[in-house]
């Protein structure tokens, strides 16, 4: 039986979820993308991942939201100033919207602190999902990894819609 996306809740991602967002981090890149990364890529884009490192992150003003099943953390995705720094769902909780939600939120949110634009720094696997929610590609390039690889990565940029625009005339 299949899991509805009602049955996930959404809330702030605290220190604790470290361990839970260092195993889907992981399993995301070594499941998902290491279908377009291969392996040797996937696993130096995984290395030196840390629980401490998320939170680091947050005490470096990084904002976290975590997507919860069964009280399970099953997702994701963290922000700072104007930028989308990551946006992972555990493999297992794939194409259920999770991902979706998770970028709505992080939207609305940096909306709301005035950014009109949003920029992310994405993998050539999550660059379609991105795209096909309003992000546009800005250039592909390559950056280097934790590992010291060079790995093809595409930056996109999503700018909020005019107020204007949704406003009636007169």
């Amino acid at each position: 039986m299949s899991m509805s996306v009602a049955a996930v809740t959404y809330r702030a991602g605290t220190p604790e979820d470290g361990a839970a967002m260092l195993s889907i981090h992981t399993r995301a890149i070594e499941f998902v993308a290491v279908r377009d990364y291969g392996e040797e890529m996937a696993r130096s884009w995984a290395h030196g991942l840390t629980i401490e490192g998320y939170a680091r992150s947050m005490a470096d003003g990084e904002i976290f939201e975590v997507a919860v099943c069964d009280g399970r953390v099953v997702g994701f995705c963290g922000y700072k100033n104007d930028e989308i720094c990551g946006l992972y769902v555990d493999p297992d909780f794939g194409r259920r919207g999770i991902a979706s939600r998770l970028l709505e939120r992080a939207l609305r949110t940096l909306q709301d602190r005035g950014h009109r634009r949003v920029k992310v720094d994405s993998s050539i696997t999550a660059s379609p999902f991105y795209r096909q929610r309003g992000f546009r590609v800005i250039r592909e390039r390559t950056r280097m990894t934790r590992g010291g690889m060079e790995i093809p990565t595409v930056d996109l940029e999503w700018h909020a819609p005019d107020a204007q625009t949704f406003t009636g005339t007169g």
